[in-house]
């Protein structure tokens, strides 16, 4: 991993390190042999499969997150809607960003560094995560990556020999990648503002006063444009889970860099300050690896820290993305620089890339996504009756099941929603109706036919009426559903069964019967 060995073998362990980072790649493909799309995924497909043209306002209607990755996601479809191409695009984006951080890593460090940071990147469990997840983080790594290598090359040593064409070129391509990078999640402006303040410490000493102009010219222009994603998220009170404390900040930190989906166990815990040991001590030496591990390790984990706990529950472990590949460029600096024999480097470098490809083997055996639509569909063909109503909770839920009860053309989720709540009321009385019709955020139908099986959806505030006399309730567990479980026991409806498909709940009610 950069590591000192004998001029004649640098070519051979290059050789060696990039036939691992092939092979890790190609691992990735290995997985679509059995494809299921979890929750947010559906939200994904959701929002994308309404087209290039009507993705904007399907976002601002059942995500939290801006439109930028739904967009792309919307274009890719526009080639195909099933299981298989969809997937292909998580893995494109996935590969591309591994690749990115290759191409910028080798830009500015020598061959050893930047294969060896690229491998650790790609050997990351969570980076293989988002490799089988129709969600947007690989897309954000991309653009990240990007940002940083513009800043480098504008603000860094460099920057001096740039003429002002190719300077003005280069601020422009940063400035639409941070927008990219902005767009694309809930806190793409956290993201983006970070990428601002490591610009302003390299601005301080670059070596050209025109790239310090140009810088603070574009960087207000960015903070400027990404000021509606930063309204929207106030707006919409946008966060990711109800609890953080501690012991679920450590947790995803472990989650992210070592398990996949699963919490911190003694190995994570091990590698991880094993990790973080080592940039330690390049730091302590090092000021690009003090840098790095400042701005790209220390910073994002203290104002994530201070967000986290402090501000508004976001806690979730692919808040992380935009800076995986940076530790990775730390610990790769750290072992490179470290003052110790190269046979003891050889030997810590071959350790931790053992580890990654041990937890790369435990994650394939644990890997399983929280929601399984397909075991729900299958469950809802076999046990339902002819004349039974389906309730299903509004949302990727609801869209998770229709689309493999019915196929991947079931139909558009702005068409067919669940009655809009209290708050989409307020926004759609705003609107007016021409507008909202326009935007087609207002539903034409809240129920879809199945065989002889009446398909509806609800939200949290919605009130049943149900006229069958066997009727389903299928909720996610996140989404609970005990006001319609009350009003079901009001209406005569008794509990018969209830079937646990990962995190999905199937109940069948039967009016008046005995439980």
């Amino acid at each position: 991993m950069g590591f000192p060995v004998l001029a004649e073998r640098k070519k051979a362990l290059a050789v060696l390190l990039g036939g691992m980072i092939v092979a890790a790649l190609a691992y990735r493909f290995l997985f679509l042999t059995d494809i299921s799309f979890w929750l947010d995924e559906q939200i994904s497909i959701g929002v994308a499969g309404e087209g290039p043209l009507y993705c904007v306002p399907a976002a601002l209607r059942f995500s939290g997150h801006p439109p930028a990755f739904y967009c792309q996601l919307s274009i890719w479809m526009l080639l195909g809607r099933g299981d298989t191409w969809i997937m292909l695009n998580a893995i494109f984006w996935n590969v591309a960003a591994i690749l990115t951080a290759f191409f910028v890593f080798r830009k500015r460090y020598d061959l050893l560094t930047a294969l060896g940071a690229t491998l650790s990147l790609a050997l990351l469990p969570q980076m293989l995560a988002y490799a089988l997840n129709v969600r947007m983080y690989s897309f954000m790594v991309v653009f990240s990556l990007l940002v940083w290598h513009f800043t480098e090359k504008t603000l860094g040593s460099n920057g001096a020999v740039l003429d002002a064409g190719t300077l003005k070129r280069d601020m422009r391509w940063r400035m639409l990648c941070q927008l990219l990078l902005g767009y694309t999640h809930a806190l793409g402006p956290f993201y983006a503002a970070l990428h601002g303040l490591y610009a302003l410490w390299r601005a301080r000493t670059a070596p050209s006063a025109n790239a310090r102009r140009a810088w603070f010219k574009y960087e207000v222009a960015t903070g400027l444009l990404l000021l509606p994603v930063v309204i929207n998220g106030f707006l919409r009170e946008t966060q990711h889970t109800n609890s953080a404390d501690m012991k679920a900040l450590m947790d995803m930190v472990a989650i992210n860099f070592f398990s996949g989906y699963a919490g911190m166990g003694v190995r994570e815990a091990a590698l991880l300050a094993l990790a973080l040991g080592f940039i330690t001590l390049g730091a302590w030496r090092d000021r690009d690896i003090r840098r790095l591990g400042v701005f790209w390790v220390a910073l994002p984990a203290l104002l994530l820290l201070v967000i986290t706990l402090g501000l508004k529950p976001i806690l979730s472990p692919r808040i992380w993305a935009p800076f995986l590949p940076f530790f990775c460029l730390a610990l790769a600096l750290s072992l490179s620089r470290l003052k110790t024999p190269g046979i003891l480097k050889a030997g810590l470098a071959a350790f931790w890339l053992g580890m990654l490809v041990y937890m790369n083997g435990a994650f394939w055996q644990q890997f399983e996504k929280p929601n399984d639509y397909h075991a729900v569909a299958a469950t809802l063909t076999t046990e339902t009756h002819k004349g039974d109503t389906v309730y299903l909770y509004g949302g990727p839920t609801a869209w998770g099941t229709l689309r493999s009860l019915l196929g991947p053309e079931w139909g558009s989720v702005l068409d067919v929603q669940a009655p809009a709540n209290s708050r989409w009321q307020r926004v759609e009385a705003a609107l007016g109706p021409a507008l909202c019709a326009r935007l087609r955020l207002c539903a034409k139908t809240d129920r879809l036919s199945w065989q002889g099986r009446a398909l509806v959806l609800f939200q949290s505030d919605m009130t049943l009426r149900p006229d069958a006399a066997r009727v389903w309730l299928v909720y996610d567990a996140a989404d609970d559903a005990a006001a319609q479980k009350r009003q079901l026991k009001q209406a005569g409806y008794i509990p018969q069964a209830e079937d646990e498909r990962g995190r999905d709940h199937l109940i069948l009610y039967i009016k008046g019967a005995v439980s």
